[in-house]
């Protein structure tokens, strides 16, 4: 089956999807009011084999998440063939407008001969050619996406176990030739700026899940929103979880051919500059003139008094220097006057020339003693009130 006959039976169903259209579109807002738009598709209620319980509830929590961050949203859930092919054209037709288109897909999926195919809840592909009739293929999807001028991404948890692909490989009149494998094939031949992201690696089966989500879905949830992550490293982030929460049985992988810019599903926050308060006008220099320093005349001279006697020192100091002498006994010791025949010329300046006159002038006094005790007195020994009494009266 050529790739050129696909799409032509796709187009033609297209033509006349209205007429046998079973639900509505459900598209937030009109696609030329936002640049933003996606496709949103889960299928779970398979007719012809068991049907899968979580691709429903992962294509419903997703289209929400989108919505939440600002994209238009075509959406459908357990689509036959006819759905699909409406909604993938009213995606298609706002794209024309957008500047992202992304699409989320959630449901069978197998691939034929390099091919990757996406099945509706009423298919009943038994041969390959049943393909053109009952599956969309992955080439139509990114023909569709391609009116988005600024990015497209493609997100397909898609590459669950698949017992259509079993049917094909035993359908009679099946020949070597036909190569089908399971999980999706690796997509080769991207457009610019385009993002494929699948739940798992190519040729491999994703993990429809336990809980609420498949793995996969669960991941995406969980980073899709965190503002100001770039689109490889939310893409990034969603590998990690997924390998962590199935212990490494499942790695998702990207194709792709993104350019340099780096793109956000939610800007980062704007950091604002801090504010500079303006510059303060500096204040005018005030001069004041000082007045010149007041000259003290310099105090006269004080002469030292000349003392004649120890009391008289005494008297002389200030009050606050001066200290009462103890009462005590005078211990006078009385030497006899030496007398001198011989006259040794004395020093100039010093002591004894001094003390020469003082010893002249007590020569003729009545008390040897006093001589002796004024001499003691010049030389710098404390005397006596006694002592002093003593010269008062005596010399």
């Amino acid at each position: 089956m050529s790739r050129l006959t696909g799409v032509a039976v796709a187009v033609l169903l297209l033509l006349t999807g209205p007429l046998l259209l079973a639900g509505p579109i459900l598209l937030a807002g009109p696609a030329n009011a936002n640049d933003r738009v996606a496709l949103v598709i889960g299928n779970g209620a398979y007719r012809d084999v068991a049907p899968l319980p979580n691709p429903p509830n992962d294509a419903k929590a997703v289209a929400q998440a989108l919505r939440r961050i600002g994209f238009s949203v075509v959406d459908g859930y357990d689509l036959t063939f006819t759905q699909m092919a409406e909604r993938l054209r009213a995606f298609g037709r706002a794209t024309e407008t957008a500047s992202v288109a992304l699409v989320f897909y959630a449901g069978h999926g197998l691939q034929v001969n390099g091919h990757n195919y996406f099945l509706p809840v009423d298919a009943r592909v038994q041969r390959e050619q049943d393909l053109s009739y009952d599956a969309l293929s992955l080439d139509v999807i990114l023909e569709e996406a391609e009116g988005a001028k600024q990015l497209r991404i493609i997100i397909l948890d898609a590459c669950r176990d698949n017992p259509f692909a079993a049917r094909i490989a035993r359908a009679p009149g099946a020949t070597r030739a036909i190569k089908v494998t399971e999980g999706l094939a690796q997509v080769g031949d991207i457009g610019r700026n385009t993002l494929v992201a699948y739940a798992t690696a190519a040729n491999a089966l994703a993990e429809d899940g336990a809980g609420g989500h498949s793995p996969y879905t669960t991941a995406l949830l969980k980073h899709i929103e965190t503002p100001g992550l770039e689109i490889n490293l939310l893409f990034g982030r969603i590998r990690d979880s997924v390998f962590d929460a199935t212990g490494g049985r499942q790695t998702p992988f990207t194709y792709g051919s993104l350019g340099g810019e780096p793109f956000y599903l939610i800007p980062p926050p704007l950091v604002q500059a801090p504010v500079q308060a303006p510059a303060a006008t500096p204040a005018a220099t005030l001069t004041v003139a000082l007045p010149p320093p007041l000259k003290v005349p310099d105090p006269p001279p004080v002469a030292a008094p000349v003392i004649e006697s120890p009391s008289e020192a005494v008297a002389e100091l200030p009050l606050p220097l001066r200290k009462p002498m103890p009462e005590q006994t005078p211990e006078v010791s009385i030497q006899p006057a030496v007398s001198t025949e011989t006259k040794v010329p004395l020093a100039k300046g010093s002591i004894l020339q001094k003390q020469s006159p003082i010893r002249a002038r007590e020569a003729s006094g009545k008390d040897p003693r006093c001589a002796n005790i004024l001499e003691r007195a010049q030389l710098g020994e404390a005397i006596s009130d006694a002592t002093k009494a003593f010269l008062r009266g005596n010399c």
